[in-house]
């Protein structure tokens, strides 16, 4: 949903002189099967170790992949997820 929406809007993001560069944390071989199957009009560059996405800030946790129980009132709404202690 947000790769068709960024892509939807490239043309939008390169008029205000920016470059939209993806970064993710999946394999080569997935992001380049997700690049063809959304077409993705952008670079889509590969992370695994998570390495350029810490160095520029952008490293977190899914709140679904941290291993700590959660309830999630709507998943739609981040701010109604609470981690239960």
């Amino acid at each position: 949903m947000e790769l068709d929406a960024l892509n939807e809007n490239l043309e939008a993001i390169s008029k205000l002189g920016a470059t939209l560069v993806l970064i993710s944390p999946n394999t080569i071989a997935h992001n380049q099967s997700i690049a063809e199957e959304k077409k993705l009009a952008c670079d889509l560059l590969s992370d695994p170790g998570n390495t350029v996405a810490a160095r520029y800030g952008l490293k977190y946790t899914m709140w679904w992949s941290s291993g700590k129980p959660v309830r999630c009132r709507s998943p739609r709404n981040k701010s109604s997820i609470t981690e239960i202690s």
